[in-house]
C-alpha cells in the first residue's frame, strides 16, 4: 500500500533522524518516500562524527531534511559546508561552537547565497572565536544583494566582532526598509561585549534583538528601539524567541 507523503511525515516526524534513514530497509517504497519527502522539522544532529564531511555529502546528495545541526563539529572542512549550503532546501544551519569556523567560509558560504539566491530561515554562528568583523561585512553584503537571503541570525557571543560591521549590517537592514522588502527579521547579539549604543541604534529596523550583556548600550537607545517598534529580548540565551 502506498501512503501518501505528508501523513508519511507526519507519522515519522517525531523520530530521530537515523531512525528514518533505517525505515529505508522496509520496502523499496519506503525508500523511495524517505529520500523523496521534504523534511521540514528533523534536525540532522552530527556532532564530532569522525566521518561526519562524508556524512554530509551523503546526506545532501540523497535526501531532503532541512535542519542541519552541527555545531561543536571542529571536523567539519570548509567544502562540505559549502556543498550543503548548495542545497536549495536547507532551511536550519547551526554551526556554533566550531573551531573551523572562519571569516574565508563565511565569505564563502554568503557568496553561494548571492549567486545561487537561496534563503535559509536561521544560520547560527555563536561562540565562534574566529568570527571577526570580516564575517559580518560579508554577512552585511550578501543580505544588500540578496534581500531574501536570511531570516534569522545568531552572533552571539562572538568576542571579536565591532561597531563597525554591525553599523553596515543594520545599514542593509534600513535600506530595503525604505524600499519596504522584507530583510533580517531577528539578530541575537547576546554577549558580544564589544558592542556600543552607536552601532545598535542602527538596529532600528529590526524585529527581534538579543542584547543581553551589552553593557556600553545607553538607556536612551534602548528607548529609541522600542519606540520603534524592535522587540528587545535581554537574556542569557542563543534563543531569538
Amino acid at each position: 500500500m502506498n501512503i501518501p507523503e505528508d501523513i508519511f511525515v507526519e507519522v515519522c516526524r517525531h523520530l530521530k533522524f537515523w531512525d528514518i534513514l533505517e525505515l529505508q530497509l522496509l520496502s523499496k517504497n519506503t525508500r523511495w518516500l524517505i529520500q523523496k519527502s521534504k523534511w521540514t522539522h528533523t534536525s540532522i544532529i552530527l556532532h564530532n562524527m569522525l566521518d561526519i564531511n562524508e556524512k554530509i555529502t551523503y546526506l545532501v546528495s540523497n535526501f531532503n531534511f532541512a535542519c542541519y545541526d552541527l555545531s561543536q563539529c571542529n571536523m567539519l572542512t570548509n567544502k562540505s559546508i559549502i556543498f550543503l549550503c548548495t542545497f536549495k532546501s536547507l532551511h536550519i544551519l547551526d554551526l556554533s561552537h566550531n573551531n573551523t569556523v572562519t571569516d574565508e567560509l563565511i565569505k564563502s558560504l554568503c557568496e553561494v547565497y548571492e549567486t545561487y539566491r537561496y534563503s535559509i530561515n536561521s544560520l547560527s554562528l555563536s561562540n565562534n572565536k574566529k568570527i571577526t568583523y570580516a564575517s559580518i561585512f560579508s554577512l552585511a553584503n550578501a543580505i544588500s544583494n540578496n534581500h531574501h537571503f536570511l531570516h534569522d541570525l545568531d552572533i552571539s557571543y562572538c568576542s571579536n566582532i565591532m561597531d563597525s560591521s554591525i553599523r553596515t549590517l543594520g545599514e542593509a537592514i534600513t535600506l530595503h526598509h525604505n524600499k519596504n522588502m522584507k530583510s533580517l527579521h531577528a539578530l541575537n547579539l547576546c554577549g558580544c561585549l564589544q558592542l556600543t549604543s552607536w552601532s545598535i541604534i542602527t538596529l532600528i529596523h529590526i524585529h527581534t534583538l538579543n542584547l543581553y550583556g551589552l553593557f556600553k548600550v545607553s538607556f536612551r537607545t534602548y528607548e529609541i528601539l522600542r519606540n520603534n517598534g524592535v522587540n528587545i529580548i535581554y537574556k542569557d540565551s542563543s534563543q531569538l524567541v
